[in-house]
Order: structure tokens, then sequence, then C-alpha cells
């Protein structure tokens, strides 16, 4: 296994800059795509997991920290500041549930949740106008 210093310019390489990271991670499919790439090359999230070796951090933190040397937030912070947007919305509810299944297993906690509530959650957003809500909640949770 390699250390996180040896691991750095491999994992560089792959995801090409903090630039291309950030972008990528806001957007679901290219986030997916990065991931699947990643996974092809033998970087499994349990694999980083184990390199990094924090639990409480996202993906987006780890590959961040090990490519580019980033300063973590855990998903506990980045939820946090995610709150500090969504509380005062009508569907702050919807998206403390969303939050809390970020603070356990991250943004795949996420759309599992958004998979399973499908149907709860796409009336009230589009009832308010604002099928852009999840966007901009994501972008709230990867400020940084």
């Amino acid at each position: 296994m390699l250390s996180p210093a040896e691991a750095r310019p491999y994992l560089a390489e792959l995801i090409g800059s903090p630039e291309r990271l950030r972008q990528a991670w806001l957007n679901p499919q290219e986030r997916e795509s990065l991931v699947i790439a990643l996974e092809r090359e033998g970087w499994t999230e349990q694999g980083l997991r184990r390199l990094v070796r924090r639990s409480d951090l996202d993906l987006y933190d780890m590959l961040g920290w090990l490519a580019f040397g980033w300063v973590v937030k855990t998903r506990q912070q980045r939820a946090y500041q995610a709150w500090k947007w969504a509380e005062s919305r009508p569907d702050a509810k919807i998206i403390h549930s969303l939050l809390a299944a970020y603070v356990e297993y991250g943004i795949t906690g996420v759309e599992k949740v958004l998979q399973q509530e499908k149907v709860a959650v796409a009336p009230l957003a589009a009832a308010q106008g604002d099928e852009g809500w999840l966007i901009r909640l994501e972008a709230q949770l990867y400020a940084d």
C-alpha cells in the first residue's frame, strides 16, 4: 500500500486539477464518471479511506487532500455550513434529513435518500418553483 505522499502524483494526474475536482463534484453525472474512472484505476473509496485513516471525511475531501494537499472539512462541518443556508427554508425538514444522511454516509447517502424519497421531495420543490435547490444545497456543502 502506498503512503499518502506516494499516492499524490497518481491521483493528481487522474483528477487533473483542483478546479476540475470542484467542478466535477458539483455535477452528479461528472462526479459519478470521475469516481468510476478512479475505481477503474484501482482507487476505490474504501482503499482511499484506509490510506487517509479517517472515517469522518467525504470522498471529495479525501481526494482533495490526497491529490492536492487541501485542508479538509469533516462531513459534520460541511453539513453545518449547508444547514446555515437551509434552516430558514420552508423545506428545511427535508434538507435536515438529507444533511443527516450526508454526515453519516457522505454524498452517496444523500443520493440514496433522494431516490427513496423522490415522491415526497419532488412535489415540494415543484410547488415552491425551486427545482434548483438540490444544486444549491450541494454548492453549500462543498463551498470552501
